[in-house]
């Protein structure tokens, strides 16, 4: 269950900031408290006793009777009602007021933002009180930037609580959902997280005893940041695209807040051996011909170094030598320097070699150093020295100015998280190194803000992953010992995603140096190579023989399908003779029906001419035989009076005898010159066939 007074911290830097307004003075801050508590108490109205005891129980924030009858009748009456009753004063919030602050509070509280990140990652977040985590981690956030903010307004402050969020008191899977919600893709969640984390320093101004002083940009502007080297790792890429995107980011929130960035002399060099340095571990285990796809796997991809940096630097790139990778990674340092108008201190106001002086560098250094071993944090006393020469350096510019955050001028930006808690333990001293989501959550309130600024703020607060198995050099030093055994794409892959399987068992055992880690990633390479090649020969040896099982059986029935065929197509063969005889008899038999067709007219007209032979002869013979109508009907004929009526009715008995001439033809031709009916036949053949 979550605690009311987790939720009542975040409900007030709610309503601070549900203006978007984050550069108010201390009357408008008192306004907004007296609001918040008038609005979350759950009572119609509060006496001033009321808020005043509401306030300190739920906002640990001490108010008296003036300051709060001061607010609430120096406003005009569509914020606050007063009623005076039994010599107590009551208010309450106008409703016009109480629904403006209700209306954008509703959807744009943390509440809403966690249930909406849960119901799109319900996988990663089951199994987790993914609410109570993330209250629990913003909570510890608002606490540890109270402790760090109260030591920033005033030096003489002891920092008994933690400075920073405590990873490790986060399981694996919790850190997971914690960093998970943090990179979630939601701008107004964004602005969620920063207004608690921003609730921080209002709560130190008005607890701190800074009677009343608000903190304005011009307080803020022509201040000196010098940069950690890890800063500069980070804008330039090597440690991600995504870090190299919002450092960025929030680099140029300096500029625009009108503060100065520089490098010292000491970060310069330390950058510039920690490029040399890796740069020859490089040279000395050359990776080459690696596959790039190994690089795009889940595992690399989440990997961010410099080693990481320079495989992706060296994809699709003919020449890819360490000499021209060192070129390019200086070239793109000093592009850095001239976008941000960043200038290198070489003027140092002081001697490193002054044995006073050297003493006292050497004192911080061993501090530093002693402080962080018994953190249980792993780091070299180069780097130490580094840290302590530039916290010298920026102490020495200060020159007695550092009473509190507007007294301060110069300070030191890094990213480092022991290096900044050893520095706000010490005693009476401002603290010096501030991470960069601390001044954001400063200077993000004076200038212009963005999506992108408050993404930035939000991805400076992700969790360390403890999922790593191998680090990036050691990673690198496996990738030299594969390709070095295979330039075979596909082989590479293969036996990286294996030892990724297996966590690199047998490689990284014992506390293996870098040369050991090689020869065992070579030796595992050869076994496994030699492994596959033997299982390649028994597969070939066991495909080859199924090839013969199957090739004799291939044989077998291609021969059965030989002979079914040949059957087949003598059954074809018999069916095609069949067929064409058939065909032959069908054409015989349509080809003599037409040729009787034609023969049978040349019948008719025979027979035609016969009978008009016949009609004719009968009118010259036989006239007195009693049947004898031919003669009978030239004999009418004649006796017609008419010699015209006479004519046309010989002409018409006698014209049918042109008939008899076309019979004759057609029965020469059709029924007896051979050559003529042989010419018919093959008309008719040709006909058919075409």
């Amino acid at each position: 269950m979550i605690p009311e007074v987790k939720k009542q911290s975040f409900r007030l830097a709610a309503v601070l900031y549900a203006d978007n307004n984050y550069e108010v003075t201390p009357k408008t801050i008192h306004k907004k408290i007296v609001e918040s508590a008038l609005l979350n108490s759950g009572k119609k109205e509060l006496s001033v006793h009321g808020i005043i005891d509401y306030i300190q129980e739920n906002y640990s924030i001490d108010f008296d009777e003036d300051e709060i009858t001061s607010v609430v009748k120096g406003e005009k009456e569509d914020v606050f009602l007063t009623n005076q009753r039994n010599g107590d004063l009551f208010v309450c919030l106008a409703e016009k007021r109480k629904l403006v602050l209700q209306a954008k509070l509703s959807e744009r509280n943390i509440d809403f933002f966690i249930e909406q990140f849960v119901k799109e990652n319900q996988d990663l977040s089951a199994g987790a009180n993914v609410k109570e985590l993330v209250y629990s981690f913003l909570y510890e956030l608002l606490n540890t930037n109270i402790t760090s903010f109260r030591k920033l307004l005033d030096r003489d402050k002891e920092v008994d609580d933690l400075i920073n969020v405590e990873s490790n008191t986060y399981t694996a899977t919790e850190r997971a959902v914690i960093n998970a919600f943090l990179s979630w893709e939601n701008n107004d969640k964004n602005k969620a997280v920063f207004d608690i984390a921003s609730y921080a320093l209002e709560y130190c101004m008005l607890t701190n005893n800074s009677n009343g002083a608000a903190v304005h940009l011009s307080s803020l502007r022509n201040k000196v940041f010098y940069l950690d080297t890890n800063v500069v790792f980070r804008a330039l890429g090597i440690n991600g695209q995504d870090r190299e995107k919002r450092t960025r980011t929030f680099l140029r929130k300096f500029v625009d807040a009108g503060e100065k960035l520089v490098i010292s002399k000491f970060t310069e060099q330390e950058f510039r051996d920690s490029v040399k340095f890796y740069v020859n571990k490089l040279r000395r285990y050359p990776v080459r011909n690696l596959n790039p796809d190994v690089l795009n796997e889940k595992y690399f991809r989440s990997l961010r170094s410099f080693f990481d940096y320079y495989h992706q630097w060296r994809i699709g790139k003919v020449n890819d030598s360490h000499d021209l990778f060192e070129a390019y990674v200086l070239s793109h340092y000093d592009s850095f320097k001239r976008e941000f108008s960043i200038d290198v201190d070489y003027k140092i106001p002081f001697d490193p070699s002054d044995e006073k002086i050297a003493k006292a560098i050497s004192d911080i250094a061993n501090d530093i150093s002693s402080f962080k071993t018994a953190e249980g944090v792993n780091h070299g006393y180069d780097s130490s020295y580094t840290d302590a020469c530039n916290v010298h350096l920026v102490n020495v510019r200060r020159d007695g100015n550092n009473i509190n955050l507007f007294d301060s001028k110069y300070y030191f930006i890094s990213t480092d998280q022991m290096l900044r808690r050893w520095d706000y333990y010490r005693t009476s001293v401002t603290p010096i190194v501030l991470l960069p989501s601390q001044w954001l959550s400063i200077v993000l309130r004076y200038v212009a803000r963005s999506n992108d600024d408050f993404r930035s703020f939000v991805s400076f607060l992700n969790l360390p992953n403890p999922e790593r198995t191998i680090d990036s050099e050691k990673l690198h030093i496996v990738l030299a010992g594969i390709s070095e055994m295979t330039s075979n794409y596909m082989q590479q892959k293969l036996l990286v995603n294996t030892l990724v399987q297996n966590k690199f068992e047998g490689i990284l055992d014992n506390g293996a140096d870098s040369d050991e880690i090689l020869e065992r990633t070579k030796s595992y390479a050869k076994s496994a190579l030699e492994k596959e090649l033997e299982d390649i020969t028994v597969k070939q040896a066991e495909l080859l023989g199924q090839i013969a099982i199957q090739k004799e059986d291939a044989d077998g029935r291609i021969s059965d399908l030989s002979k079914e065929a040949t059957s087949k197509d003598k059954r074809l063969r018999e069916k095609e003779q069949e067929n064409q005889k058939l065909r032959e008899r069908l054409k015989r038999k349509t080809l003599e029906d037409q040729f009787n067709r034609w023969q049978s007219t040349a019948y008719w007209y025979l027979a035609f001419g016969i009978i008009i032979m016949l009609f004719t002869l009968l009118q010259f013979t036989l006239t007195d035989w009693e049947y004898n109508l031919p003669a009978k009907l030239v004999t009418w004929i004649d006796g017609l009076e008419s010699e015209t009526k006479q004519n046309t009715l010989r002409a018409l008995i006698y014209a049918p005898l042109a008939l008899v001439l076309v019979a004759g033809n057609m029965f020469y031709t059709r029924l007896w010159d051979i050559d003529s009916k042989e010419t018919k036949r093959k008309e008719l053949e040709k006909a058919y066939d075409e």
